[in-house]
């Protein structure tokens, strides 16, 4: 999002596309589209962070919460990170208040970490222990 609770605008959009692309190419991970079989856009999921600590995030569509789509996305992004890292710890931030997200960390295996200031934003840290 360009800003907690509203979309990217025009501009906002090409430019975190052209911080993907980048992003791939330098390191072969970033954040991705999420569509459904109809190609419909469902969110944005995937991974931030440095070579040293990689950051779990997703973003689900309104209209498609609650249907279960952010545990199996979040299931399948660990799947991945497992097979395609060395050491490098998995971490995710969530909002205070955001008590879905944290459920949903907790459910695929994250362990809450405490506290952590996000750009000005109180959130609560976890990390994977695998």
């Amino acid at each position: 999002m360009g800003a907690i609770g509203r979309p990217e605008t025009r501009p906002e959009v090409r430019q975190l596309v052209d911080q993907y692309i980048a992003e791939h190419a330098a390191r072969g991970w970033t954040k991705w589209r999420l569509a459904d079989l109809d190609d419909q856009l469902v969110g944005r999921a995937g991974f931030g962070g440095t070579s040293e600590s990689r950051g779990l995030s997703y973003v689900i569509r309104r209209s498609r919460r609650g249907l279960g789509l952010a545990t199996e996305i979040a299931e399948a992004l660990v799947g991945w990170h497992l097979s395609h890292t060395v050491a490098v710890p998995l971490r995710a931030i969530v909002a205070v208040g955001n008590d879905a997200s944290a459920r949903v960390l907790e459910k695929v295996g994250f362990v809450e970490a405490g506290p952590e200031d996000f750009e000005g934003t109180i959130c609560r840290a976890f990390m994977y222990p695998g």
